[in-house]
């Protein structure tokens, strides 16, 4: 039972989310993100949310034994919301860099 963006009104949905984290080296890490949520559509208003669909990867990069670390993602970000006909879709994409610096 969720309400994210749906007018205060309880809404039922399904969905669910994914993380696989791959280390083929030291010094060196990938991971890949997949997540939905899937609102029962019958309760929702024009112009509600309907889904929402998220996917990223990233890579992370250790330097100096960790007392650096970078990393670079790439997300997309689905959004579908109810209308009188078809769905409106809208896809936000996003690019982030980071610098990790540690301490303690």
């Amino acid at each position: 039972v969720g309400n994210m963006g749906y007018g205060g009104n309880e809404v039922k949905a399904t969905g669910g989310f994914a993380n696989l984290k791959i280390k083929p080296w030291k010094n060196a890490w990938f991971n890949i993100m997949a997540g939905v949520d899937d609102p029962e559509d019958d309760n929702l208003a024009i112009g509600e949310i309907i889904k929402n669909e998220k996917g990223s990867a990233n890579v992370y990069y250790s330097w100096v034994d960790g007392k650096v670390i970078t990393s670079l993602e790439v997300g997309v970000m689905n959004t579908y919301y109810k209308t009188a006909g078809p769905e409106d879709k809208r896809q936000g994409i996003h690019y982030q860099f980071t610098v990790f610096v540690p301490f303690g």
